[in-house]
């Protein structure tokens, strides 16, 4: 799938999540957000940290650490942040 199709696709349903309540279990962005990489990424390795993070094993490269706080604060403020920060996400897992 196309990366700004995608992020489109995320950004709708992290809002649609964000409208359920304030602020979203850990789990459910936590399971969009590793939907959302394995669409992008199949190869890649998403694990849950205690710390609230998600680290991304990706083949023969370094880890990414994704702040899922973050990321949730920022598609708080509405659909713009939320698709940006979702396209920089994914691009940043290339």
């Amino acid at each position: 799938m196309h990366a700004p199709a995608l992020a489109t696709r995320s950004c709708a349903a992290l809002l649609a999540l964000l409208a359920c309540a304030c602020t979203p279990s850990s789990t459910a962005l936590e399971d969009l957000l590793v939907r959302e990489i394995h669409a992008s990424f199949p190869d890649y390795e998403v694990v849950a940290e205690p710390d609230g993070h998600l680290c991304v094993h990706r083949p023969f490269r370094r880890d990414v650490i994704v702040d899922e706080q973050a990321f949730a604060a920022e598609c708080q403020a509405g659909p713009g942040p939320c698709d940006e920060r979702t396209r920089d996400l994914l691009l940043s897992l290339r």
